[in-house]
């Protein structure tokens, strides 16, 4: 993967303008590797497969009151805890280059963001496939 720098907005427009990127996910440090967030501190003698489910488990027992509408499966559970700041094994992408900049730019002005492109992107349905767990326990994070 090469590394282009860019430092204006043009710069950045003309970059993606030349590549074929389907997805794009913005970081405010270019050292933050392609981490889920319940990896980053990772004691390696934890299944990250059950410490997530039992996340989610009590993330549903305790929000399925609040939250509405009600996700219909595990994988919307997913997507609503991450949003409230549950660690997950799922990582925000975007179809969009500029929600991606702005990521990368939001909060730390004193660190260089990274944006991430993916152009060749295999695709997940969630309506053919229950439960997360059975499909993220694929993903190796070492």
């Amino acid at each position: 993967m090469e590394d282009v720098y860019v430092s204006t907005v043009l710069q950045y427009l003309e970059v993606i303008d030349d590549q074929h990127a389907l997805l794009f996910r913005g970081v405010t440090k270019e050292s933050h590797e392609l981490i889920p967030s319940i990896a980053r501190e990772w004691n390696k003698k934890l299944d990250l497969t059950n410490l997530e489910n039992i996340y989610l488990n009590k993330f549903i027992a305790q929000s399925v009151a609040y939250v509405k509408p009600v996700p219909s499966n595990k994988w919307e559970w997913l997507m609503v805890a991450q949003h409230h700041g549950m660690p997950t094994r799922l990582l925000d992408w975007t179809e969009n280059p500029l929600v991606a900049l702005y990521f990368a730019c939001e909060k730390d002005f004193d660190n260089t963001g990274r944006i991430y492109r993916a152009s060749d992107v295999p695709t997940l349905d969630p309506h053919e496939l229950d439960n997360p767990s059975d499909t993220l326990t694929q993903l190796n994070f070492e």
